[in-house]
């Protein structure tokens, strides 16, 4: 059986991996791996574009990941 809560070979799976292996050594905190999360959100956006899907076990939604990213934009201003 296989596990459905990791990534397994989900699109952005490397991505996604990266951000916690950030996070973990960063002692959780996310403003150290805020390059890493827009690599995660600029993958995923390239997926649901390229594919036409709109859900990924290792992205948010395509409406969450709109949020997230608008929010980024704003938060670098």
């Amino acid at each position: 059986m296989t596990n459905t809560t990791s990534c397994g070979t989900e699109p952005c799976k490397k991505q996604a991996c990266a951000i916690q292996d950030c996070l973990k050594k960063n002692g959780y905190d996310d403003q150290k791996c805020i390059e890493k999360i827009m690599r995660l959100y600029n993958c995923c956006f390239n997926y649901y574009k390229e594919s036409g899907e709109t859900k990924t076990i290792c992205c948010p939604t395509i409406e969450k990941l709109h949020e997230k990213m608008l929010n980024l934009d704003i938060a670098k201003s």
